[in-house]
């Protein structure tokens, strides 16, 4: 049940509109205690500098006074949230109650960005919802009655989320030549259905100047390139990344040789990737004997790190690390552990396959 566990697109989503700089005028009211500092991040920027602070007071706040350029910033309240504002031509004005939830009262994109937040909204509490039924489905001593609820409550969740980015998706594509449209959609992809994709493609494919010039268009167009390339049937993309020593090595030393080849991105810091370590070194014990390989990529930032986690696990295969994130990129690799079958005529046949599903490909594969 990862993708529960992982940080939803909406914790890390907001409006914003391109236009020239303006004076901000981003005001709203909190339930805060008095004195609660609020500080003020540009969202755009590689930056993690604030760019201005407020306090709370009688339960309302406000940013004003300094120019700041056009669009999409967030308000971070201390051990409690994040919240998303625009600055535009318009007065930008927000409540934020007890519970977090956001309702822009003010805004040249207030309904878009309220509905935005109404699915936010309830998906966190399906979440929650399905984060409380899944650890007290664990504490159940019947291992076939935990088994059976752990695995219903992933798929209800599942059909959530689904339903979920579906939602935001078509929430966005009514929306079009806007910057929160191609941020939204950005970062809905991984999610997304091929169809919702290729529709998506599509519909950008109207858009006009100068939102085809923003970065996060020109990011979608490479995305949708990548994808097609690396879809299942293709021949491998190549790739370059580097040993513990810094010394280049690519992916078609291996690949397209003669062998099926299991490409594995992952880092010591995540613990599915750690967890399924030990079950690949199982399959890769069994199989290696009649030819099956493993080319794995880390995506740690720390070589240190990344070294540490290969002994640990004693992890037999060749292992490098992607310091480029150039690998990454080229897989659209959005989450890990993130894995690649390659057929022995360099195709590829199949990503992230259970343990159970990579067992039944290789027995067919090298029977």
């Amino acid at each position: 049940m990862k993708r529960i566990a992982l940080v939803t697109l909406a914790a890390a989503l907001g409006i914003m509109l391109f236009s020239c700089g303006n004076k901000a005028r981003i005001s709203g009211e909190i339930a805060a205690p008095d004195s609660t500092m609020l500080t003020l991040y540009s969202a755009e920027s590689e930056s993690d500098q604030a760019v201005d602070s407020t306090l709370v007071l009688g339960g309302k706040f406000a940013f004003s006074g300094k120019d700041y350029p056009a669009g999409l910033y967030i308000v971070a309240q201390p051990n409690k949230g994040h919240y998303f504002v625009q600055v535009s031509n318009e007065p930008f004005t927000l409540s934020i109650d007890e519970a977090g939830k956001v309702t822009v009262t003010n805004g040249a994109e207030k309904d878009y960005f309220n509905a935005f937040y109404q699915f936010r909204s309830d998906f966190q509490q399906t979440r929650k919802a399905a984060q409380d039924a899944y650890e007290a489905a664990q504490a159940n001593t019947d291992s076939a009655a935990r088994a059976e609820a752990l695995t219903k409550i992933e798929e209800d969740y599942d059909k959530a989320s689904e339903a979920y980015y579906g939602n935001l998706v078509n929430l966005a594509m009514a929306h079009p030549n806007t910057v929160f449209t191609l941020y939204t959609l950005r970062n809905s992809l991984t999610n997304c259905t091929p169809e919702q994709m290729a529709s998506i493609e599509e519909a950008l494919n109207g858009w006009s100047a100068p939102y085809t010039d923003h970065k996060d268009y020109k990011a979608l167009q490479e995305y949708f390139a990548h994808a097609k390339a690396t879809a299942v049937g293709n021949d491998f993309t190549d790739i370059t990344v580097s040993t513990k020593d810094g010394e280049s090595v690519q992916l078609s030393s291996l690949a397209g040789k003669g062998q099926p080849v299991l490409v594995k991105f992952w880092a010591s810091w995540c613990p599915p990737c750690r967890k399924s370590n030990p079950e690949l070194v199982k399959v890769y014990n069994q199989f290696h004997g009649k030819g099956f390989e493993v080319f794995g990529v880390s995506v740690d930032r720390s070589a240190d790190d990344w070294q540490k986690a290969v002994a640990a696990d004693a992890l037999p295969w060749p292992n490098y690390i992607d310091n480029s994130k150039e690998a990454s990129k080229a897989y659209n690799v959005a989450s890990i552990p993130f894995t690649v079958l390659i057929g022995a005529d360099g195709k590829i046949i199949a990503k992230n396959l259970s343990e159970e599903e990579l067992v039944n490909q290789l027995t067919e594969l090298l029977k």
